[in-house]
């Protein structure tokens, strides 16, 4: 079995690629990292608009997970997107645009069974999607529908949850809303928002492989769909942090 995975290079995605090393009987033979921030391309204009958005204290918080030069003591030692495609063998491209013909080009040249997107800050296409839409599936750390959005753990922390889990979906145009394929549920001791991350990305080969099996479900969404959560913005970090709740 041959994979592709979108990501961004972060702590979390380390964890998926060594979960997915020990779980899953098959070789991830590409590494498509994005290179985009909040839709456009890295630069310290984009870095300030992720502060405006969401506030210093998170900011900081997706540099420290996304950045092993900023890593923190509680943070294990993980190796960016690129040292791992060096290691493995794996093809490696970056780009601001997983849409781009070049893209999909390469992509198509792999000639992959599944194209696995896990902590990945790009929305795909029509193109794309109906090019690989039995193959292109997503790696969602939160229940569906309930919390969709790009940082669902924070969200099912601040609503009070106790239990937490990484969803396996088919990737469709609307957002989080494609047929869940498997899941998985786990009850962190540490229930910080980057421990409990951690935890359901260290669950997400596992998760893979019993999809693989014909293990998992397959479950459409109800209507009505609760709202979509964007990404937190400062009051919410603030209550956050008042509620005694840590990043």
């Amino acid at each position: 079995m041959r994979i592709i995975l979108c990501s961004h290079s972060s702590a979390y995605t380390d964890a998926l690629l060594h979960s997915f090393s020990r779980s899953v009987e098959g070789e991830v033979v590409g590494l498509l990292r994005s290179t985009s921030v909040l839709g456009g391309p890295t630069s310290l204009r984009s870095c300030a608009g992720m502060v405006r958005r969401s506030g210093v204290f998170y900011a900081g918080y997706l540099a420290v997970v996304t950045n092993p030069i900023l890593r923190l003591p509680h943070v294990p030692k993980w190796s960016n997107m690129s040292s791992w495609a060096q290691k493995h063998g794996a093809e490696y491209v970056e780009t601001p645009n997983v849409n781009g013909a070049r893209e999909i080009a390469w992509m198509e040249e792999l000639k992959p069974d599944y194209i696995v997107s896990a902590h990945f800050n790009q929305i795909y296409k029509l193109p794309i999607i109906e090019r690989f839409r039995d193959k292109l599936i997503n790696l969602h750390p939160g229940k569906l529908p309930q919390f969709r959005g790009p940082d669902p753990v924070f969200h099912a922390i601040n609503a009070g949850e106790r239990n937490f889990t990484m969803s396996l979906h088919r990737i469709s145009e609307q957002i989080d809303r494609g047929e869940v394929l498997a899941e998985t549920v786990v009850t962190p001791k540490r229930k910080t928002l980057f421990r409990t991350n951690l935890k359901l990305f260290q669950q997400s080969g596992a998760l893979f492989d019993m999809f693989v099996r014909g293990e998992g479900v397959t479950r459409l969404h109800s209507e009505p769909l609760p709202p979509y959560q964007s990404w937190p913005k400062p009051a919410e970090v603030q209550r956050f942090l008042l509620k005694g709740f840590r990043l």
